[in-house]
């Protein structure tokens, strides 16, 4: 399980795009390519260095309407699968 209180950013060979409502994160060196929908795309875009995942995921959850406590939980199982799929890492 994730530690709300550890950093994570994007891998730096990771970018995320979109064009109009089409998200996509973009490995640079394989180039493999990872469809993403708006609210994993909002997720991933807030992640930022000497920030808790704690307050990204706040700051996202409330651009929707939805329990906080949901929001959280999905939120949480898409960033493990990001970390398992090397798109993210732990900030030292």
């Amino acid at each position: 399980m994730l530690d709300l209180n550890d950093v994570y950013v994007l891998n730096d060979n990771f970018i995320l795009r979109s064009i109009h409502d089409k998200f996509w994160c973009l490995d640079t060196n394989s180039g493999d390519q990872y469809r993403l929908n708006r609210v994993a795309y909002d997720i991933l875009s807030e992640l930022h260095p000497n920030q808790p995942i704690s307050v990204e995921i706040s700051n996202v959850s409330s651009k929707y309407k939805i329990a906080k406590d949901v929001f959280e939980r999905d939120a949480i199982e898409l960033l493990s699968s990001a970390i398992k799929s090397n798109i993210i890492r732990k900030e030292v």
